[in-house]
C-alpha cells in the first residue's frame, strides 16, 4: 500500500505572546514540517483478463518525499483606552500590523502524479507568498 498522502514524520508549532513594552505587544506562530509525500501513482489497471501493477515493482504508493515547509507569522498590535480613568469599562481603539510567511519561503502544497504528464514529480501549487495586513478595531 504505502503511506498517506499527508503523512509527515515530524512537526513542530509554535504559538507565543509577549509584551515586551507598553507599545511592543507581538505574537509569533511559528511552524516547522518534514517533507510529506509527494508522488502517488495509481495502483492497478483492470483489463477484461487480468489486474495488473502500473508501478515498477520496488515504488510504492507516495514513494516520493517533497520538501519540507517552514512558515513564520508576526503580530503587532496595541490598544489605546479612550476613557483611561474607566479602564476595562473604556472604550478602545486597537492598531493591529500581520505579515504572514515572513521569510517568503515557497512552501510547496501539490504535485504532479501522473507518470504521462511531463511534469510528472514536479510541485503545482504552493501556498501563499509573504502577505501583510493591518487592521484597526473599535470596541465599547
Amino acid at each position: 500500500m504505502g503511506p498517506a498522502d499527508t503523512d509527515r514524520r515530524n512537526q513542530f508549532n509554535l504559538m507565543a505572546t509577549a509584551a515586551l513594552h507598553r507599545w511592543v505587544n507581538l505574537g509569533v506562530s511559528l511552524a516547522l514540517l518534514s517533507a510529506s509525500r509527494s508522488i502517488s501513482l495509481p495502483a492497478t489497471t483492470r483489463t477484461a483478463t487480468e489486474w495488473r501493477a502500473d508501478r515498477p515493482a520496488p515504488v510504492t504508493r507516495n514513494t516520493g518525499l517533497g520538501p519540507g515547509s517552514a512558515v513564520l507569522d508576526l503580530r503587532w498590535n496595541h490598544e489605546w483606552r479612550i476613557r483611561p480613568k474607566q479602564k476595562d469599562k473604556s472604550p478602545s481603539l486597537s492598531l493591529n500590523v500581520d505579515a504572514f510567511n515572513v521569510f517568503n519561503r515557497v512552501n510547496y502544497a501539490n504535485y504532479m502524479g501522473a507518470i504521462s504528464s511531463p511534469f510528472f514529480g514536479s510541485p503545482v501549487s504552493a501556498q501563499p507568498a509573504r502577505r501583510m495586513q493591518m487592521g484597526v478595531r473599535v470596541q465599547f
